[in-house]
């Protein structure tokens, strides 16, 4: 995760739509990347909060 960007959430957006439209996808699999695209947010304040409920509970002795 980085900083806050629209243009990269519209990137991550778009890559999980070109995945669900990928030719001879299962249906099930393309309507799981269509939900995880439909999640992305374009709010920084959804989008930080979601970052804070992913790694409150990671210690950071985790990262050294």
């Amino acid at each position: 995760m980085g900083p806050f960007s629209v243009d990269r959430q519209r990137q991550r957006k778009q890559t999980l739509e070109r995945l669900a439209a990928t030719p001879n996808l299962a249906p099930e699999v393309a309507r799981i990347w269509l939900r995880l695209a439909d999640e992305v947010t374009f709010d920084e304040e959804e989008y930080n909060q979601r970052i804070v409920n992913t790694y409150r509970d990671v210690s950071s002795d985790r990262f050294f």
